[in-house]
């Protein structure tokens, strides 16, 4: 496990809130909260954590080490994304509409180009970008 990816995880997750206070909201003692930044978050505790502190376990699990991005490639994606929220789906398609008109199209795709084409047959995506994260 990466030692900057879990402690830059941990401290995105929790704030500025001290050991003592994680170690109460995660049921927890303290030096059990002090060892796991001394040598790493067990992957029990990052679920608990991300339950606790409203994170994503997966992202958590990765971000940590735990999991590596192959494990999560297989994932069913039209599964989890009906626990979405609309408005965060939403937005996602929107960031992602942008950044598809940003780029340059590949002429020898013979692509439509101009304001208001939207992508033809030949221009759908992999299935590889349109991950939930911004994780690559």
């Amino acid at each position: 496990m990466c030692e900057h990816n879990w402690r830059e995880w941990l401290t995105n997750l929790t704030g500025e809130d001290s050991e003592r206070k994680i170690a109460r909201k995660v049921g927890r003692s303290h030096t059990t909260v002090q060892r796991w930044l001394a040598h790493g978050v067990p992957a029990q505790a990052v679920s608990e954590l991300t339950a606790r502190f409203g994170g994503d376990p997966i992202e958590a699990l990765v971000l940590t080490g735990w999991l590596k991005d192959e494990h999560v490639a297989g994932l069913n994606y039209a599964a989890l994304v009906k626990y979405v929220p609309a408005d965060v789906l939403a937005n996602e398609l929107a960031r992602r509409a942008d950044l598809y008109v940003q780029t340059e199209p590949d002429r020898l795709r013979k692509t439509r180009t101009g304001h208001g084409a939207g992508p033809g047959p030949s221009d759908v995506l992999p299935r590889s970008s349109f991950r939930l994260t911004t994780k690559r």
